[in-house]
This record gives structure tokens, C-alpha cells and sequence, in this order.
């Protein structure tokens, strides 16, 4: 099974565990989709907020769980994903609300929490390399992917609530989003919020003139919501 992640998410490690972090921004979309197939209507105790052609879409927040339980799965090689602190240099600490309490949503609208199980990797890249304040980062993934094995239904759990049960019961692709239908660019400083330190020194990435030449056939991210635009500013980031 897999799951494919893209737009404003920062894959953090907090503590001992893996967190996607969709954060909070204007017209931005936090979407969980499924093909219609897939999902298990009848034991399922969450409905869908809309379809988009052949699948099911869940608007996500809070915090979202599975029953493979969470922790800290092997990745691949993710150092080209950005560090955080290449764009926030002031940025040390999480905020707060990402590891106890209640989830701000004031800045974060969901955060999904990564099963020990898989392989997380980088899916597509951005069709030309990266630079962080004039420096030079490479090539920077538009998108992730994080493989398992299938072993029976895979639950979601939503908002925090192991009552609210979202059950997909094929071995499928599913989505994790959160971009914007409606805006292209300018989306970087939103990731600000993360950190408990006010950032008041921001290094937004910024195309040159390099191609990338990196995983040029990477598939789609099967999503319910599809990015008008999306530019390395709305990049994945990853903490520390």
C-alpha cells in the first residue's frame, strides 16, 4: 500500500515520532483521498465531506492516526527535502501544540501521525533546482511517498478520535494533501508557524536555472484537491 504526500506538509520528528504537519494557510486544502473502491463504507464511521471523480475525500484535522500505531518508520534518502532551519534560521523548537494539548489550528490543520512500518521516500521532483538565500540546495521533491505492506484494512483515525473510523480495505494509492486550488506561490512563510520562535528572518526557496533531472516519470499524487500551481516555494520541508 502507499501513501503519497505533496503541498505545504513538514515532516518532522518530534520526540518518537514521524509527523506530516499540514500547516494552516490560506486556501489550502487539507484532503485525505481514497478511491471510491476502496473505502469501506460499511464499516467505516466517518463519511466523506465530497467525492472528485473516482474517489472519496475527507477533509483532515486535528491530529490522524492508524491502526498501524505510530512511531518513526525507515525512510530513503530524504536529504533533499529542505531542512527547516535553511528557511527559518531562528527556528529551534516545535511549537508546543504539536506535542501536548490540543492542536493549534490557528496554525496547523492537521497532523498525520507516521506508522512505524515502510519506507519513506521522495516521489516527483520540481522540474529546476533549488537555491536558500543565493545558496545552492539542488534538486528539492514536490512530493513523498511512504510504502507498506498490505496486511488487511488500514484504519484512519480522525481528529484525534478512535471512534472516528476512516477504513480502506484494498490495497491502494491514497493522498495525503494540502494545496491550493485557487493560488500559486507565495506560500513558504506559512511553515513560520511551526516553530515556537518568532521567525523574523525568512530564506524562501527560489528556482534557478538547473535543471533537475531526478525521477522525470514519477506518477501522480491521485489527490482530490489538484494544486493550481505548484513552485518550490510550496515545497515539503523536514525538521530538524
Amino acid at each position: 500500500m502507499e501513501i503519497r504526500f505533496q503541498g505545504l506538509i513538514a515532516f518532522a520528528k518530534v520526540g518518537n515520532e514521524l509527523l506530516a504537519v499540514l500547516m494552516n494557510y490560506s486556501q489550502h486544502d487539507p484532503i485525505l483521498s481514497i478511491p471510491k473502491p476502496a473505502y469501506d463504507e460499511d464499516n467505516s464511521t466517518v463519511t466523506p465531506d465530497f467525492s472528485s471523480g473516482n474517489k472519496k475525500c475527507f477533509v483532515l484535522e486535528g491530529h490522524v492516526g492508524t491502526s498501524l500505531g505510530s512511531g518513526i518508520p525507515p525512510t530513503g534518502d530524504i536529504t533533499d527535502v529542505p531542512q527547516m532551519l535553511k528557511g527559518f534560521p531562528q527556528g529551534i523548537n516545535p511549537h508546543a501544540s504539536l506535542t501536548s494539548g490540543s492542536l493549534d489550528l490557528s496554525r496547523f490543520s492537521a497532523v498525520f501521525h507516521f506508522p512505524p512500518v515502510g519506507m519513506l521516500s521522495p516521489l516527483g521532483y520540481y522540474a529546476k533546482q533549488g537555491d536558500f538565500n543565493a545558496q545552492k540546495h539542488g534538486c528539492i521533491p514536490r512530493s513523498l511517498s511512504l510504502t507498506f505492506p498490505f496486511s488487511g484494512p488500514l484504519t484512519f483515525y480522525m481528529n484525534g478520535d478512535m471512534s472516528k473510523k476512516v477504513i480502506v480495505k484494498l490495497d491502494v494509492v491514497v493522498a495525503i494533501t494540502n494545496g491550493s486550488t485557487t493560488s500559486a506561490g507565495g506560500h513558504y512563510s506559512a511553515y513560520a508557524n511551526f516553530f515556537k520562535e518568532p521567525s523574523t528572518t525568512i530564506y524562501t526557496p527560489t528556482n534557478n536555472a538547473n535543471d533537475c533531472t531526478k525521477n522525470p516519470n514519477a506518477l501522480p499524487v491521485p489527490a482530490c484537491s489538484q494544486p493550481t500551481d505548484l513552485e518550490v516555494d510550496c515545497s515539503p520541508v523536514r525538521y530538524p
